[in-house]
């Protein structure tokens, strides 16, 4: 039987991906991560985040900054 692709699971990204796609400190990427502003998934010792749920924080501080 062939390997079924997994297609519909989310894409996480490191927290070095997401500072480097958007410019911001590691530091304080953890930082919205510790007080929950922006959701991630705890693999083991390593934290990762969805790429939908980047997109919805920097999409709400977009608005909030307006």
């Amino acid at each position: 039987m062939p390997r079924e692709r997994l297609t519909n699971l989310p894409r996480l990204l490191s927290i070095n991906a997401v500072a480097e796609a958007t410019t911001l400190p590691t530091k304080t990427l953890y930082s919205f991560v510790a007080r929950g502003e922006l959701p991630a998934v705890r693999i083991g010792r390593s934290v990762r985040i969805d790429e939908a749920d980047m997109v919805k924080f920097i999409t709400a501080r977009r608005e909030s900054a307006t």
